[in-house]
C-alpha cells in the first residue's frame, strides 16, 4: 500500500487441489504437467485430456500456457471412495490426495471414471493478449472456453478485501470442493511487475488461510501395544 496507494485487488478461492501447467501450440493441447518441485513436473497430458472442462483445442487456434488446479469434487470423491470399498481398496484420505493419486494413474480410464475438474487462474505472458490485470486475465481465459471460479472478485480496498473474505469462509461448507483459503493480489500486471518478488514468494500476492475445520469424533476402542524398550 505504501508503494501503490491506489492500488485495486482481486481476490481468488484458494482451490485446495494439484497445481497443473497446461501448453496449447496453434490451438490444440500438447502438454499437460504437474508442478512438480517448482522445476521440474510430471507429463500428465494423456490424463488431463480426460477432464471433461479441459479444452483439447482453441477456437483462435491460440498458442499460451496457463495455469490453474485439478480437484475432484465432494460428490465424486464419495463416489471413488464407495467404488475403493467395494474392491477391497483403502479410501482416500482426502479429495487432494484423491485428485493427486488420480493423476498419476498410467490408465486413462480411470481418471475418467473419476470426474475430475478443474479452474484456471493464471495466463503466462499475458502482455502477448493484450491483458492488463488479472482479472482481466481471468475473463480472457473464460472467453476462450477456460473454466474459471465464480467467485474471483475485483474490490477498490484492502478493507473490502477483508470483508469478502469473511464472505467466502461463511461459502465454504456450501461448496462442492476444497479450499483452504483466498489468495489476495494487486490486480494491474504492471504493479505486479513494479513489486517484483523475494527468494521464495510474490510481493504482490499473500494467501489469507482459513481456519482448520473441526469436528467431534467419538473413539470406539483402544488397544495397548508393549513398546521397544519394553513399556
Amino acid at each position: 500500500r505504501a508503494k501503490f496507494p491506489d492500488a485495486k485487488y482481486i481476490l481468488e478461492l484458494k482451490i485446495d487441489g494439484l497445481a497443473m501447467t497446461l501448453t496449447y501450440e496453434s490451438g490444440a493441447l500438447v502438454l499437460g504437467a504437474t508442478r512438480g518441485d517448482g522445476v521440474v513436473g510430471e507429463n500428465v497430458t494423456h490424463n488431463m485430456l480426460q477432464i471433461a472442462s479441459v479444452p483439447h483445442h482453441l477456437k483462435e487456434h491460440q498458442s499460451l500456457t496457463r495455469r490453474g488446479e485439478v480437484f475432484m469434487p465432494h460428490d465424486s470423491f464419495i463416489h471413488a471412495n464407495e467404488t475403493r470399498v467395494q474392491l477391497g481398496e483403502a479410501a482416500f484420505a482426502n479429495p487432494r490426495n484423491a485428485a493427486a493419486g488420480t493423476m498419476r494413474q498410467l490408465d486413462s480410464s480411470v481418471v475418467k471414471s473419476r470426474k475430475l475438474d478443474a479452474f484456471w487462474y493464471t495466463l503466462v505472458a499475458p502482455e502477448q493478449y493484450g491483458v492488463a490485470s488479472q482479472s482481466e486475465a481471468l475473463e480472457t481465459l473464460k472467453s476462450w472456453g477456460f473454466k474459471t471460479n465464480p467467485y474471483a472478485k475485483r474490490v477498490d480496498t484492502i478493507e473490502a478485501a477483508y470483508a469478502y473474505i469473511l464472505e467466502l469462509e461463511a461459502l465454504r461448507s456450501t461448496l462442492n470442493y476444497e479450499i483452504d483459503g483466498v489468495v489476495l493480489k494487486v490486480d494491474a500486471l504492471a504493479m505486479q511487475k513494479a513489486l517484483g518478488f523475494t527468494v521464495r514468494t510474490p510481493r504482490f500476492a499473500i494467501a489469507y488461510k482459513f481456519k482448520a475445520e473441526e469436528v467431534s469424533t467419538v473413539v470406539e476402542d483402544i488397544f495397548v501395544t508393549v513398546g521397544r524398550t519394553g513399556k
